[in-house]
């Protein structure tokens, strides 16, 4: 930020301009929902449990987000992957 711009604020009209520029469109209903569920079977435990989300599949079995997504697309989008060390079954259900 330039020293000639610190300390200066918006003026009201400023901010109101803004402020309508930001709203914009709408958001579509569906914007923001998970298409994917995934069904992950513990080998350890011999478990099978659904999950409407990547996000909290990871969550529960405790490995990132972005280890689900990448295991999938690395390997060509495949319907089934194993994560740690192979424990994790992680099928994609559509």
């Amino acid at each position: 930020m330039s020293a000639a711009k610190q300390g200066s604020k918006h003026s009201e009209e400023t901010k109101a301009k803004m402020s309508v520029a930001k709203k914009g469109c709408a958001r579509p209903e569906e914007a923001g929902v998970s298409k994917v569920s995934l069904k992950v079977y513990d080998s350890l435990n011999n478990e099978t449990t659904i999950f409407p989300s990547i996000r909290e599949a990871a969550r529960a079995i405790g490995v990132s987000h972005s280890t689900i997504l990448n295991a999938f697309s690395s390997k060509g989008y495949p319907e089934t992957i194993f994560v740690k060390k192979k424990r994790y079954q992680i099928t994609r259900i559509t």
